[in-house]
């Protein structure tokens, strides 16, 4: 027993020396804040004490409750953050781009913007948005083959897919006009649609009444063609409601 006590004496004797050591230490710290007339070490944290402010303050600048943090986890966080790219000039120098040469797509892109300041002396990019949403069609018709009958039935454009039908429209109409380069081709037709609608629409003229040529006669077609085959559209009865907002009976 005096054996395993010799031998564990090196261990004990520096454990309860940094004991005694610590407890020193605490004694002689609160003896010389007492001295200065400051507070006891373990008296050192202080209650919370409430300020008076008379400004109020606003609700933004307050941290939110710990019932409420577990609720906002599950929100999206709301982020207002531009695209690097203007979508309108990717989906262009998307259609322009051949052998993925996107790189001179896009200059084709910038110099169109160019060419149509120098038209027009106006912001381009308002005017390229202006001239693809006049050519941009609001429905197709899809062709279906029931065993003999051919059924074209009309469907409606997203948004998306009127933009990609209406920079076709207009790389189309660009093969009609003279020019060697495209990019003055694709100006010349953007200025021109929006010459044509003004006038058009000062002169109180229906899109119908008039041969526009280019463009615009495209997406015409497209809708005289849907309003012919209107009668092939299926609707849902449940799905069908009247101008007031009230269902429609089902029989």
């Amino acid at each position: 027993m005096l054996s395993l006590l010799r031998q564990r004496a090196p261990q004990i004797a520096p454990r309860y020396a940094r004991c005694a050591m610590s407890l020193s230490d605490v004694a002689t710290a609160n003896d010389a804040m007492e001295s200065i007339g400051a507070v006891d070490l373990d008296q050192s944290v202080a209650s919370p004490v409430k300020v008076e402010v008379d400004e109020e303050i606003p609700d933004w600048m307050l941290l939110p409750s710990y019932e409420d943090i577990g609720r906002r986890r599950n929100k999206p966080i709301l982020m207002n953050v531009p695209p690097p790219e203007d979508p309108l000039l990717h989906m262009l120098a998307s259609h322009i781009m051949r052998h993925g040469e996107r790189a001179k797509a896009r200059r084709t892109v910038s110099r169109t913007l160019l060419h149509i300041f120098t038209l027009t002396r106006a912001p381009p990019l308002p005017i390229l948005r202006e001239a693809v949403l006049y050519a941009s069609p609001a429905v197709k018709t899809v062709t279906k083959t029931h065993g003999a009958r051919v059924v074209s039935t009309p469907m409606a454009l997203s948004e998306k897919q009127r933009t990609h039908y209406g920079i076709k429209q207009l790389l189309d109409a660009c093969d009609s006009r003279p020019g060697r380069k495209l990019e003055e081709r694709l100006a010349r037709e953007a200025v021109d649609i929006l010459q044509k609608v003004h006038v058009s629409i000062e002169a109180g003229q229906k899109s119908g009444e008039t041969k526009w040529g280019g463009a615009l006669d495209k997406k015409n077609e497209q809708h005289k063609l849907a309003m012919v085959n209107r009668g092939t559209v299926r609707i849902n009865p449940q799905d069908a409601k009247t101008a007031d907002g009230i269902a429609a009976p089902t029989a």
